[in-house]
């Protein structure tokens, strides 16, 4: 009970031999408080927490928590079982206790505000010059500051001390952190230099860049991070009002070998004539973040580029603690040149493929990067319903799967999937989550039968047969995998090959994707339907995603960072932000979902990250420290969670338009103040403890899964 969150229990049983023929399908169950069990007040554990019979004899575990005017103190259940022919067993009555609340394992200290100095702020000529956090944006024509903050936030605040003219930050090793200098005045270019003192930092890596501005319907706003010597201007040309300020982002990354302590730098702004210089500390922590990540940003995206502009995205990703994922087929199950083995008559050749996405699998890509020869995390397959085999020709017609589709059209997916697995395996790739993912819908049909190759809703999925679909294929995908890993041992370092599904009514699913499904990438009803979300992850071993869409331009950067603290802090291992690959209008007109901005415009291969997918990072970064938190001090997930979303007050907001709209979910005003201050509390207990670096903390993996013989489970038609 110490493990559990508050009001728990977990009760485990072993399904009993029926006396008759029909066999015992499920269970009845009821509590109520103390002890016997008191039939007159008992109520009815909900239905959705009562798991299904095993085969006789198997253990069930049934977890109880949220149960009505129940939240803590002796409990006693009571359970029965019910076979197929609805005969109902005897009570067996057990007492128990529901777990209880705990002490919390950070409490944030309220200091009261400080008075801010009426000093002048610093100038650069005519131009006043202000530092505010990298998670601040500031309105190009307006200067409004988003999100809001008192009248002396620019003068002073968490990381700029105006009386000494001072940036201060502290880092772990193998961290970024960064700051904003904005420069309001004369809209005139600014030279920036920043440099770190002595020989023992002088592996400390910096760079002063410069935020390009968008026109959006609120006006300019910083999105785009260029480099300042870029002759690219900062705004558009054809800006409907004049702009009156500049940003810079000054960011610094903290090398694995950094000493700790304490190092200074100089910040020297020119501009023209005029010169400032501002003072900038940095205290580097006594522990190190780990290379592999132990939550995963994973940036979707749709469409490949061709090489070498692929391996850039790639790499611009991996440098922001960030994993880009792209659809590598369309609606119609095509696969994008190169994006997959060529098919010879039923055998891949695979050279032209692996040259292409080798060095993304065994690191060699990422060698020269901070985090240095990690894989990339997270890679889809070019499987799908009609590659490598042709749903078409093996399309019988009706909506339940196993009758519409031909045997051969399974077997052939089967040994693909098998192939696939061998291949990896022979290569030694096993760090990627390669996932076999089935994205395209049969709505999309409506255009006329050939515009689209599925025949199902296989992503969103609305109807029991698309569930009953996406379970067809799971069972093959695990079978041929199955058969390539062959008996190996459950120790064994085996491929991730694995099986996801992106689901948006998490209430309709029931059990038919348990025991098939690896990773569950949820959408909008994430919070709503937390609790069964969390106990299909616990019982199935899912890797678990809430996906949506990234915060406007014009609204606050915090939201980013905030998404990956609150989901990692709910027992998630990811956020996926639905689409994040700009278009071609993006530098001009503001686009909510380019964190990566195409290179054309500054002559360059890579692509230019925007400053929102740095506030990604910043919150990986963030979840990192807790990880580590977690681990150092022997605390729970979960209570470590609980306490980060009491201290940041996390309330968030998930607001959709309406429709299939993957929504967004929105922070309020939570400030980069509170973030900063529950790093810099969970970075002082690290720094106190120095733990040894390594390079993985939690190692994301899924149970092995195997499906050879017949279907468990089934349903139900009506004629």
């Amino acid at each position: 009970l110490a493990d559990l969150p508050p009001g728990e229990a977990v009760v485990t049983w072993r399904t009993p031999v029926d006396q008759g023929n029909a066999g015992v399908i499920g269970f009845f169950c009821w509590y109520s408080p103390g002890a016997p069990l008191d039939w007159k007040n008992a109520r009815d554990v909900p239905r959705y927490l009562i798991p299904l019979a095993g085969g006789v004899g198997d253990l069930v575990t049934m977890r109880l928590h949220d149960l009505p005017n129940m939240r803590k103190g002796p409990i006693t259940l009571g359970v029965c079982a019910v076979d197929a022919a609805g005969n109902i067993g005897p009570v067996t009555a057990v007492q128990g206790r529901l777990s209880v609340d705990s002490q919390p394992t950070l409490v944030m200290e309220r200091n009261p505000s400080a008075s801010v100095p009426l000093v002048p702020v610093p100038k650069l000529g005519d131009a006043d010059v202000f530092v505010i956090d990298a998670l601040d944006k500031v309105n190009g024509v307006t200067g409004e500051l988003i999100p809001e903050n008192h009248a002396g936030y620019l003068r002073q605040n968490h990381v700029w001390t105006n009386s000494t003219r001072r940036v201060t930050l502290a880092a772990a090793r193998n961290e970024f952190v960064a700051f904003q200098v904005v420069v309001r005045g004369p809209v005139e270019p600014v030279d920036a230099r920043l440099t770190f003192d002595g020989e023992q930092s002088k592996s400390i890596r910096a760079d002063v860049q410069r935020l390009r501005y968008v026109q959006t319907n609120k006006g300019l706003f910083p999105d785009p991070v260029i480099p300042n010597a870029s002759p690219m201007p900062t705004w558009p040309r054809k800006a409907k009002k004049t702009p009156t300020h500049l940003a810079l982002l000054a960011e610094l990354y903290v090398p694995h070998d950094a000493p700790s302590g304490e190092h200074r730098g100089t910040l020297l702004l020119r501009r023209g004539a005029d010169m400032l210089e501002l003072g900038v500390s940095l205290r580097v922590w006594n522990f190190t973040l780990p290379d592999h990540l132990s939550f995963i940003p994973q940036m979707n995206g749709y469409g490949v580029p061709a090489p070498p502009e692929d391996l850039a995205y790639y790499r611009v990703a991996h440098e922001h603690r960030t994993c880009l994922n792209r659809l590598p087929y369309n609606w119609r199950g095509q696969v994008n040149p190169g994006c997959a083995p060529r098919n010879r008559k039923g055998r891949f050749d695979w050279a032209s493929y692996d040259a292409r996405f080798g060095p993304l699998f065994d690191g060699t890509g990422f060698s020269d990067l901070p985090r240095r020869g990690v894989p990339i995390e997270v890679f889809y397959l070019p499987l799908n319903e009609n590659w490598p085999v042709k749903i078409e020709p093996n399309f019988k017609g009706g909506y339940w799967i196993e009758n519409a589709v031909t045997p051969r059209y399974r077997a052939q997916f089967v040994n693909a999937c098998r192939m696939f697995t061998q291949h990896f395996r022979e290569r030694g790739w096993n760090d990627t989550f390669f996932e076999f993912y089935l994205n395209n819908k049969v709505i999309f049909k409506r255009k006329g039968w050939s515009s689209a190759s599925a025949p199902w809703l296989f992503d969103e999925p609305t109807n029991t047969q698309d569930f009953w679909a996406l379970r067809w294929f799971g069972r093959a995908f695990h079978e041929g995998v199955g058969r390539a890993y062959g008996s190996t041992a459950p120790g064994d370092i085996l491929p991730r090959l694995v099986y996801r599904c992106d689901i948006s009514r998490p209430q309709w699913q029931r059990d038919t994707l348990d025991g098939v499904l690896d990773v569950n990438v949820v959408g909008g009803p994430f919070h709503r339907y937390l609790p069964l979300i969390m106990d299909r992850k616990r019982r199935n071993d899912n890797v678990l995603y809430n996906y949506g869409g990234s915060n406007n331009i014009t609204v606050s950067n915090v939201w980013a960072a905030a998404w990956c603290i609150d989901t990692w802090c709910l027992g998630g291992d990811g956020v996926l932000p639905w689409q994040t690959i700009g278009g071609k209008k993006a530098w001009i007109k503001g686009d909510s979902h380019a964190m990566f901005y195409h290179g054309k415009p500054l002559k360059q291969v890579a692509p230019v990250p925007s400053i929102r997918l740095k506030a990604y990072r910043r919150g990986q970064q963030d979840v990192e420290y807790l990880v580590m938190f977690a681990k150092v001090y022997n605390h729970p997930c979960w209570r470590v969670g609980r306490d980060v979303r009491r201290m940041l007050q996390l309330k968030p907001v998930f607001k959709t338009q309406g429709g299939e709209d993957a929504g967004t979910l929105t922070f309020g005003s939570l400030s980069p103040r509170q973030l900063w201050d529950v790093r810099m509390k969970v970075g002082a207990l690290l720094d106190r403890a120095a733990p040894p670096a390594k390079r993985r903390w939690i190692d994301l993996r899924t149970s092995r899964r195997t499906f050879a013989g017949a279907e468990t489970i089934g349903h139900v038609t009506t004629q």
